[in-house]
């Protein structure tokens, strides 16, 4: 009979994986604090990357935190848990899940989220008890934001200042041929990572986004990693 709990079967998923890279678990504790160590001070270096007027703690119950910084105040699931990763993916799951269920925190309750470099383009279904968990690759989350900017670059335009949809039909064609850059790009960034099977992290955007362009991105990256959350949940529940 199966006795290791869900955060017991994750932590030695995760483990295996940055064994399988060549990382053993004293090195990804170093790892994680380096990360923290970035991200503290690009924060500090750049306040208003992602635009300007970061509020403070909303009044609201579920929102996606926008201070960097903060990031780090949530503890992991296991000490094989990228934090930086792990509060963004529960922040949007937060948010997502208080609008998709309404109000209904059962689920949330129950329900892990982690992720490991499994070199996979995948996402795994942890059956358990009292808690079941949906483990992502991390690689993943990366291609999914590198993909989606692109895709979001193609979709929208900017018309006297404002961020608009390209209307479908000739507008698009047009689009799509002004853009023959930017489908290379999405072509380059999905067959890269179906044939080595990890991304590189992305690295920050040279100048600061305006809220306009963190949100048309953001929804689409929002709602891809959903997409991929929903599809593990039908194999729970």
């Amino acid at each position: 009979m199966e006795t290791a709990t869900v955060y017991e079967r994750i932590a030695q998923i995760q483990l295996n994986a940055f064994k399988n890279i060549g990382v053993q678990a004293p090195e990804i504790v170093s790892r994680f604090q380096q990360i923290r160590k970035n991200v503290i001070q690009f924060a500090e270096e750049r306040p208003h990357y992602l635009g300007q007027g970061v509020p403070e703690t909303p009044e609201w119950d579920h929102y996606i935190e926008r201070n960097l910084a903060k990031r780090f105040t949530r503890e992991p699931p296991t000490p094989y848990q990228e934090p930086y990763i792990y509060s963004w993916l529960v922040d949007v799951w937060g948010y997502h899940s208080a609008r998709l269920y309404a109000g209904d925190d059962s689920l949330s309750d129950r329900l892990v989220l982690a992720t490991a470099p499994t070199g996979r383009f995948n996402a795994l279904a942890i059956h358990g008890q009292d808690k079941i968990g949906i483990l992502l690759e991390d690689g993943l989350l990366y291609f999914a934001r590198e993909f989606t900017k692109i895709l979001s670059d193609l979709l929208y335009q900017r018309v006297s200042g404002q961020l608009r949809l390209v209307e479908v039909g000739t507008d698009l064609n047009n689009r799509l041929i002004e853009k023959t850059t930017s489908i290379d790009s999405l072509l380059d960034v999905t067959l890269n990572y179906l044939v080595d099977g990890y991304v590189t992290p992305p690295t920050p955007e040279p100048t600061d986004m305006d809220n306009e362009t963190v949100s048309v991105h953001n929804v689409i990256f929002q709602a891809f990693i959903v997409f991929v959350i929903e599809h593990e949940l039908h194999h729970l529940v």
